[in-house]
């Protein structure tokens, strides 16, 4: 399997900075730039699924992708005391870059 640059660019849409604060989307680069592509590179898919929880006023990634079936769950320390409506944010591998979107952006 061919490997993935991490480097590349990473971009988020309109939708995903009205939504997001800033913090949990710094959260969710850090955790899939070093859990997810660091560490499972040659086991990637295109779509990455995260869902958001809240644990303890602490925001919670659930990381899944669908090919090959790979999960992780991540207690973070980021300290937030209410998520977004959207709970759920995908980040897409388009080859070039990645982008970080709602599942109704794509």
């Amino acid at each position: 399997m061919k490997l993935r640059n991490i480097y590349r660019e990473c971009y988020g849409t309109a939708s995903i900075d009205k939504i997001l604060p800033s913090i949990i989307t710094k959260s969710i680069w850090d955790f899939f730039k070093t859990q997810i592509l660091l560490k499972n590179n040659s086991l990637l898919s295109y779509k990455h699924i995260f869902d958001l929880k809240l644990e303890d006023n602490y925001l919670v990634l659930n990381y899944q992708q669908e090919t090959p079936d790979f999960e992780i769950r991540s207690k973070t320390n980021v300290k937030v005391d209410k998520l977004p409506l959207a709970h759920r944010i995908w980040i897409i591998d388009n080859g070039k870059s990645f982008i970080m979107m709602l599942p109704t952006d794509y």
